[in-house]
This record gives structure tokens, C-alpha cells and sequence, in this order.
């Protein structure tokens, strides 16, 4: 049982290995995989809000209907 762990945890250190960001940097192409433009924060936050807004919306709306549905009063 402590071989098939072992050789368990040896299989999947040999997928894995690091760069570093001087090896990164020295050829970007190669290890650097997002766009490196800055981004506008205000619009990421718009649409962070609008999908929680939704999702918060449309769950509630949901509760409301089983609630209607079943026939339930307070």
C-alpha cells in the first residue's frame, strides 16, 4: 500500500515543474500565456456587479415562485 502512494506521488511530481519569472520574462512568448495590457477596472466591476445582481435577483425570484406555487402564508 505505501509503494502504490509512493509511486502515486512520484507520477504526478514528474508532470510538474516551475519556471521562474527570470526564465519567464527572458522569452515571453514561450511562458507568458494572458494579455499584458492593463485592463479598465471600472468595467470589471460593472459586470461583476450585474452578474451578482442577476444571479442574487433571479434567485430570489425563484424562492418567490416555489412560495406561490405551493401556496404557502406566512
Amino acid at each position: 500500500m505505501l509503494v502504490k502512494v509512493f509511486v502515486f506521488l512520484w507520477s504526478c511530481t514528474i508532470l510538474v515543474h516551475s519556471t521562474t519569472l527570470e526564465q519567464g520574462l527572458k522569452n515571453p512568448s514561450k511562458y507568458i500565456h494572458y494579455e499584458l495590457a492593463p485592463y479598465n477596472t471600472w468595467v470589471h466591476g460593472a459586470i461583476a456587479l450585474s452578474i451578482m445582481y442577476g444571479t442574487l435577483t433571479s434567485f430570489i425570484l425563484f424562492v418567490h415562485f416555489v412560495v406561490y406555487v405551493s401556496g404557502s402564508k406566512r
